[in-house]
């Protein structure tokens, strides 16, 4: 881990403020639901009647790459990867949590690593949407060369 990323983790455990609080309520959400290597996923797929056109479309797209995902991997990187699809789809996307990706991944970190015993190395890097020359600090994760990145699906909307 690097050195950015071992302070702001310090920083994040022992912090009472609203960071600490996302990580509380990240580690809930994990403990409440067991993600074990049958990733529970497969039974939260969304109605296909209920879905229209491209939005059923893309849908069926996910679905089937979250499969992909799966079915490449096995023991620990299997339960790396389910868990992450859990936590997306049943915590962050349906919340539209953003702006929390430190502590997406120290949380993450700790749990796979208090759970599962499966190591993970926290990255804090940076970004750039390609708009502008603006770099944005941002944290993600990395397992046996995957990138366990949830904090990049949703833009926060600019105030203006």
């Amino acid at each position: 881990m690097n050195e950015a990323a071992e302070e702001y983790k310090g920083m994040m455990w022992s912090s009472k403020v609203y960071g600490a609080n996302c990580s509380r309520k990240i580690r809930s959400f994990l403990q409440m639901h067991s993600f074990s290597m049958q990733a529970e996923w497969l039974g939260t797929q969304s109605d296909p009647e209920a879905q229209m056109g491209q939005a059923k479309q893309r849908g069926q797209s996910y679905d089937m790459a979250k499969q992909r995902l799966l079915d490449r991997h096995d023991g620990p990187s299997k339960t790396v990867a389910a868990t992450a699809i859990n936590l997306f789809d049943r915590f962050i996307l349906p919340r539209r949590f953003t702006g929390a990706c430190y502590q997406v991944t120290m949380t993450l970190q700790k749990y796979f690593s208090e759970k599962h015993g499966i190591t993970t190395e926290a990255v804090v890097g940076y970004v750039n949407d390609g708009t502008d020359d603006i770099m944005i600090s941002h944290g993600w994760l990395e397992y046996e060369g995957m990138k366990i990145d949830l904090g990049l699906h949703l833009v926060e909307p600019l105030i203006s």
